[in-house]
């Protein structure tokens, strides 16, 4: 009968969740602030594996990892609240839409009342002052990242798969594509590369500083001048207005090539307008996508936002001169990486998309196992405000315990009220089904000692 005791007991104290829902994390949506939630183990280890056990109660020190695991959301944070032992970790079905706002809130605030304008400061002061850490099963998912609204937080990061230095997270302009800088002011697309992944299938695309050109789809003279005068053989001559492109790639097959003009984003075309503005000409990118292909060329994009549709392009606006300058700065370069490295400035971000990126030396396929030791990665933070970095992380190796199993926990929201409870004083359908087959258990015990 003790024995039997003993184990009801243990079972009150215990976050539960239906039976259903233990085999893995995908659940309905649980808040627990107990030690972690059941069928969430590979996603806490992941998260650990970035962000270590520390715990706290203050805001400036607080870091919550972002992961998407199937049809759920999980986040891990280090942050405690008064009153409870343990982080918060919320397991969030994706279709509950939920922006970063909406988690800082859930986690800063543990209350069973409705929504108050305290909550939400609180819910504030959380999101600008925590460290976010998204991983790249999020970043991989643009609807996702279109409902987090990572632009609203102050601090933000991108797991990396191990060491390799600060690297910046940034919005392309007004489109859902974030970019992660890989060094300097070179950038990969993060929705769909590994920068490292990236940077080695780049490596592998050799330049031969004799083959490099450059040819300008600009009319101005100024440009036109400072195209004529870089090192000889490196100027391409071309008449963008009426110029054959067919001949142009054929002459130069096999060689990097370097596009320089007025990019429309929208259209994705390079536009050829004279001094009086009027459009003499078009070149979309997929007549020269399919010119690169036939006379195998490697083509770098230089126009302004130009890798909002391209493989390799700039990431912003910039000075037609400023760019020939960086040319001739990374003329000497032997390979892909290298050269981007160093013709982007501050001025002139490039970016490059490796999934799109036609090499014929293709990048092994990694795969992706947990680490005790892994490092944060900087992220840049769209907006005003001073960034605030915390370093690289290095975690110890650590153990992990089963832990119990949270309550399925409403999500309050901040514009509404809720009727969210503390997970420790709720119970959902599976904590009742469990007590009754131990109570049943207890009853048959108490008959037999009898």
């Amino acid at each position: 009968m003790r024995r039997g005791t003993q184990f009801l007991l243990l079972l009150i104290g215990m976050c539960t969740t239906p039976l259903s829902a233990w085999a893995n994390c995908d659940r309905t949506t649980m808040i627990c602030r107990k030690s972690g939630i059941s069928g969430c183990e590979v996603e806490a280890a992941h998260a650990i594996s970035h962000i270590g056990t520390h715990k706290t109660s203050e805001m400036v020190e607080a870091v919550v990892f972002l992961m998407k695991t199937g049809k759920t959301l999980y986040a891990h944070s280090s942050y405690v609240n008064q009153g409870a032992e343990y982080p918060v970790k919320l397991a969030v079905p994706l279709e509950e839409g939920l922006s970063l706002g909406t988690l800082a809130l859930n986690i800063a605030v543990w209350s069973d009342s409705d929504v108050t304008d305290a909550d939400r400061a609180t819910a504030r002061a959380f999101l600008k002052s925590a460290t976010w850490v998204l991983d790249r099963s999020v970043l991989a998912d643009r609807e996702l990242m279109d409902t987090l609204q990572p632009d609203t937080a102050k601090s933000i990061y991108v797991a990396s798969k191990g060491p390799g230095g600060r690297r910046e997270l940034r919005r392309l302009d007004t489109s859902s594509t974030f970019l992660d800088r890989v060094g300097g002011s070179f950038y990969v697309k993060a929705d769909r590369n590994d920068p490292a992944d990236t940077l080695d299938r780049l490596k592998r695309i050799r330049i031969d500083p004799n083959r490099l050109r450059l040819v300008s789809f600009e009319l101005d003279s100024a440009t036109q001048k400072a195209v004529a005068a870089l090192r000889k053989g490196s100027a391409i001559e071309f008449n963008p207005v009426d110029g054959d492109l067919g001949s142009l790639f054929e002459q130069h097959a096999g060689e990097t090539i370097a596009i320089l003009g007025h990019f429309d984003r929208v259209t994705g075309d390079y536009v050829i307008e004279d001094a009086r503005g009027q459009v003499r000409r078009r070149v979309s990118v997929k007549e020269l996508d399919a010119l690169e292909t036939e006379w195998k060329v490697t083509i770098i994009y230089l126009g302004c936002y130009s890798a909002m549709r391209t493989a390799v392009g700039a990431g912003t606006q910039f000075n037609s001169l400023h760019a020939v300058e960086r040319f001739l700065a990374a003329s000497q370069a032997t390979n892909l990486a290298e050269f981007l490295e160093q013709f982007a400035s501050p001025e002139l971000l490039l970016v490059a998309d490796g999934e799109s990126i036609r090499s014929e030396a293709q990048a092994p396929a990694e795969t992706e196992a947990f680490s005790p030791r892994a490092q944060l990665t900087e992220v840049f933070v769209r907006g005003r405000g001073e960034k605030r970095s915390t370093g690289a992380l290095w975690v110890s190796q650590y153990t992990l315990h089963p832990p119990p199993t949270p309550t399925p926990t409403p999500i309050r929201r901040p514009t509404q009220g809720s009727e969210s409870t503390p997970p420790s004083s709720s119970l959902g359908g599976g904590t009742l089904l469990v007590l009754a087959m131990v109570v049943t258990g207890v009853v048959l015990l108490a008959r037999r000692s009898a």
